[in-house]
């Protein structure tokens, strides 16, 4: 299944005009044996700029498969069942509930409503409810430090319709005690850098507490 636009999640939903992230074509991973993950790249612009994301994405795990039309590259990155040491102790440090205190989207913020939206981290497994309803849920297939944050790639399995599913939010997090930032992109976006958004940059800032 290949998308070429998708509405910004509840919770996990810029890059310079010289390197353009071409709008992502994600193919929903099968079972068994080979399942993948699928991101697509534009190719063209600043060289600087372009070699640092091509060591980013190595960096992350993806392959270059194929060049494909308008400029664009195709990678993949095999679906992770399971994590060594280091990345299972990061996971334990997001396991737990987490209460959404605030947000904001594209420099703006976001109003949350009479019901709590609530994140839940279980190991790699991950959704995000708005009262006792799931809107999202999702598994991390990517996490690393990165100074002081953590840096997440979720695959989002599970969401209210067909537009809010199949695809890789980058997030990043910063933890201090029972408070937790999380800034993540939308569909085709590019991995925050800060827990702040702008107008028209398609990242979704949240602040959260942990409440078990």
């Amino acid at each position: 299944m290949i998308r070429s636009s998708i509405a910004l999640p509840a919770l996990l939903c810029a890059c310079a005009a010289a390197v353009a992230f071409a709008p992502l074509a994600e193919v929903e991973p099968k079972p068994g044996r080979g399942r993948a993950i699928y991101r697509t790249l534009a190719l063209g612009g600043d060289h600087k700029e372009m070699t640092r994301r091509l060591n980013e994405y190595a960096a992350e795990g993806w392959e270059f498969v194929a060049a494909l039309e308008k400029g664009t590259g195709a990678f993949k990155r095999p679906y992770v069942t399971s994590f060594g040491p280091a990345q299972r102790k990061l996971l334990d440090k997001l396991n737990g509930a987490w209460t959404i205190t605030s947000s904001e989207h594209n420099g703006a913020a976001v109003a949350l409503g009479d019901d709590p939206i609530t994140v839940t981290f279980d190991g790699q497994k991950s959704a995000t409810r708005i009262g006792k309803k799931v809107s999202q849920a999702g598994t991390v297939q990517y996490i690393a430090a990165s100074g002081d944050n953590i840096i997440i790639d979720m695959l989002i399995e599970e969401g209210t319709d067909e537009e809010s599913v199949h695809f890789t939010a980058r997030c990043i997090v910063k933890l201090d005690g029972d408070s937790m930032q999380y800034s993540a992109g939308g569909y085709g976006s590019a991995r925050p850098k800060d827990f702040t958004t702008k107008e028209g940059d398609g990242f979704q800032a949240n602040v959260l507490k942990r409440s078990r």
